[in-house]
């Protein structure tokens, strides 16, 4: 048990043992570099930190070093001092998908939609083949209002990657909204074959099912959703109107617990339709 003591000890006073002997004796920035990246892996940010930084006071012309140190910032939430770092890879080398998709993920979290799709679509263009940066696309563009834009972006995606559900899910909602009701069908159950234990899947599926004005099959889809997810309010709302739609009686509960969970909508409905649960 000693030695386990001892071990854990030393373990904890490696990343500091490494500091000391680098300030003590200059290796070549490569060192510095590695010694980062697995210090980072380690999620010794700090350590990480000072590595990367002694790699770029060696060699101040790598871009890698500055970008993996944008990293580290990032993973620490100083996305002012990420974006800087991204900066100046870019500068040192403009080649590098990576770069602009590091820099441009971070003006989309900030939504700073103008920086961010330059960044994006330069990626792009660098790397045409990655799907996540066509899905990062469709999300600025779906954020900034542009539907079709973001349509053509997720069905670029599910060229390249189609067995991504979420994706198959989020190209439902658009052709949904959209008024394309059979596409809509057709990528929702693609999403459920994927992964039948989503409810938020299944869900969609039953708003799907009811715009099609099928609402007993919508009625099945949505007691799927809530086998899974039976806390969701806006499962117990919609589970409520279709059972409306379909005279079941039980709708006033499904009703009145999406009420209770704040629900404005479900509210006027027990108003309206179920008297007895207001008085």
């Amino acid at each position: 048990m000693k030695y386990n003591y001892l071990l854990a000890f030393l373990m904890g006073l490696a990343p500091l043992l490494f500091f000391t002997a680098c300030k003590n004796k200059r290796y070549d920035a490569t060192v510095y570099f590695y010694e980062g990246q697995r210090q980072h892996n380690y999620g010794h940010f700090d350590t990480a930190l000072v590595m990367y930084s002694m790699a770029i006071e060696i060699d101040s012309n790598n871009a890698e070093y500055y970008y993996e140190r944008g990293r580290v910032y990032y993973d620490t939430d100083k996305n002012e001092l990420a974006l800087a770092n991204f900066l100046a890879a870019i500068k040192r080398d403009s080649l590098q998908s990576k770069y602009f998709h590091g820099r441009g993920m971070i003006h989309a979290e900030m939504k700073n939609w103008d920086n961010a799709l330059p960044d994006i679509r330069m990626a792009l263009e660098l790397s045409p083949e990655n799907p996540q940066l066509h899905g990062l696309l469709g999300d600025i563009h779906l954020a900034q209002g542009d539907t079709l834009g973001a349509l053509m972006d997720f069905e670029n995606f599910l060229q390249l990657a189609p067995e991504n559900p979420d994706f198959h899910e989020k190209t439902a909602y658009i052709y949904y909204g959209l008024g394309q009701i059979d596409k809509a069908l057709s990528e929702c159950k693609k999403a459920i074959v994927m992964n039948e234990k989503d409810a938020d899947y299944h869900y969609l599926h039953a708003l799907v099912l009811s715009k099609m004005n099928k609402d007993k099959e919508a009625l099945l889809a949505c007691n799927n959703a809530m086998e899974i997810d039976p806390t969701s309010r806006k499962f117990y709302y919609l589970r409520g109107v279709l059972k409306l739609n379909v005279h079941d009686n039980s709708a006033c509960d499904d009703l009145k617990k999406a009420a209770d969970a704040g629900d404005a909508d479900a509210s006027e409905l027990v108003k309206r339709y179920c008297p007895k649960l207001n008085s």
